[in-house]
């Protein structure tokens, strides 16, 4: 007799000694015939009282005999319900392959030494292995990012016009035909789209606009600029900011200064663009005479990044700054003399109230060629880069395939402080119990904190591009130590914080000071 057979013996046992006790189990059970079991037409009794699962309470289930036996613990199912035991009918199910697990027999997961041994799913093979990356049939298998693609598309023939659209903006577009989709392309249509460059639809405006490159410029430290005082130098912060809002309407109506912040031994201003900012660097011999600035240092903020393919040749790394000059008709004359090839050459002028152009001594000149040796031979004029700074990007560089390699680089030096990105919603911060508790969680987490300090958004703050200089929703952490800053660069990147990946970047520390008081 096999192990099998034995079961279902032992369990007929069971349920007949269990008989004799069935009148007292169905006792208080309305019954449709009587309780003798003698009815009319050999029908047996049916119970009314429906049998109760594990969902209802119960731990008892009515037999087909009419009888009601207690629930012997079953094998829990590795899909959530317990596995039911075998009743010696054929199952119906389609499942019927001779399988423990889809058939309903209990799976002994403990063999006959009392060891636990895993069960044999070999149907769930497949799917198993779907689930679990590290397998070796993914092994060998390229990103999709690396694909190299086998034949040309149609998507590769470009129209008129849209040689710079990318095909993901112009599959948003709406203009071109989908995959699948037969139907004709409207050349017409494109050739009238190409000519007012997209802007009459909110569809076709996506073509020509490249909000990735536009708002890589966008930066508050790029429209900033630091003048430092030396020590125990009096200064007043209200003639100096009078004086330069003056100076900056008179270089034109589109320019403006924004703010002033200072302390005892600087002044960190910031103006409305990028543009403006050059000229007024490009100016400062002519302001530190007329204000009296003398022994003032001028700078860029260390954070600044020069834009190599900034859209605005103010902006250009090519850009030299001219002071000391005398007549701004001898520029050109003595750039040729001097074999300095350029492009073009801006003298700054002043707007007087008459009306008149008062010349500053100091221009903008883009140059073809940057040759050092030649500008310092210039006689009585001295000469500077106003857009220079150690760190340097190319916007239109910065794509999906790039940023890896970008992320990779070094280029900032370590510093005590460190920039965390993508910590918090910077929606979130509008709310002050919430900060506390994101600067509380960070002080548990690293070592050796100084300072936790995050710019907080106003009421009116909106999470759109218009707002993307404003540096809400990073957090900046200055530490005790490089040491310890080093290491929370180590620890930190890729691990999750409120359900987000940080990322990292050590942050000037002269910077900060500066920024906590703006």
């Amino acid at each position: 007799m096999s192990d099998h057979e034995a079961l279902e013996d032992l369990r007929s046992k069971i349920i007949a000694s269990m008989k004799p006790n069935q009148t007292k189990e169905n006792a208080g059970k309305r019954v449709t015939a009587p309780s003798d079991g003698n009815s009319a037409g050999g029908k047996r009794p049916r119970i009314s009282e429906l049998p109760k699962g594990p969902r209802n309470g119960s731990n008892t289930y009515a037999s087909p005999n009419g009888t009601s036996r207690v629930n012997e613990p079953r094998t829990q199912s590795r899909y959530g319900g317990a596995m039911g035991h075998h009743d010696g009918r054929r199952s119906t199910s389609r499942f019927n392959n001779h399988d423990r697990a889809f058939t309903g027999q209990s799976v002994n997961m403990y063999g006959s030494g009392g060891s636990y041994q895993e069960p044999n799913n070999e149907h769930l093979s497949a799917t198993s292995n779907y689930q679990r990356p590290g397998n070796s049939f993914l092994q060998g298998v390229a990103p999709i990012d690396q694909r190299r693609r086998m034949r040309p598309t149609r998507w590769d023939v470009t129209p008129k016009g849209f040689e710079k659209v990318p095909a993901e903006r112009a599959k948003l577009s709406g203009l071109f035909p989908q995959p699948g989709q037969p139907q004709e392309l409207d050349r017409y249509k494109l050739e009238r789209v190409a000519i007012h460059g997209g802007t009459k639809s909110r569809r076709t405006r996506i073509l020509f606009d490249d909000a990735t490159s536009n708002n890589l410029t966008i930066s508050r430290m790029t429209c900033r600029l630091v003048i430092e005082f030396p020590v125990g130098k009096n200064w007043n912060e209200r003639e100096l900011e009078r004086f330069l809002t003056k100076f900056v309407k008179s270089l034109g109506e589109q320019y403006e200064m924004k703010k002033i912040s200072s302390e005892s031994n600087f002044a960190l201003i910031e103006f409305n663009s990028p543009e403006c900012t050059t000229l007024v660097f490009a100016s400062r011999l002519y302001i530190i005479r007329e204000a009296k600035l003398e022994n003032a240092t001028w700078k860029r903020p260390n954070e600044y990044v020069q834009q190599l393919d900034h859209p605005d040749r103010l902006c250009a790394p090519d850009i030299i700054a001219l002071q000391s000059l005398n007549d701004e008709e001898e520029i050109e004359k003595m750039l040729n003399e001097n074999e300095i090839k350029f492009n073009s050459c801006q003298p700054i002028f002043l707007m007087e109230n008459g009306g008149s152009k008062l010349f500053t001594g100091c221009a903008v000149v883009e140059l073809s060629e940057i040759d050092e040796d030649k500008l310092n031979n210039l006689k009585n004029v001295s000469w500077f880069k106003p857009n220079y700074s150690k760190l340097s990007q190319n916007s239109s560089a910065i794509n999906f395939q790039t940023l890896p390699l970008l992320v990779a680089e070094a280029k900032r030096p370590n510093s005590k402080v460190i920039k965390i990105f993508n910590c918090v919603d910077p929606l979130d911060l509008k709310y002050v119990p919430f900060q506390e508790e994101i600067e509380e969680t960070l002080r548990e987490m690293l070592n050796d904190v100084e300072i936790i300090w995050m710019n907080k958004p106003n009421v009116n703050y909106r999470l759109n591009f218009e707002n993307i200089g404003e540096d809400i929703g990073n957090i900046y952490v200055k530490f005790k130590t490089t040491e310890a800053s080093e290491k929370a660069m180590a620890d930190l990147p890729g691990k999750k914080i409120n359900g987000r990946t940080m990322l990292c970047s050590y942050f000037d520390e002269d910077d900060f000071n500066l920024i906590r008081y703006n």
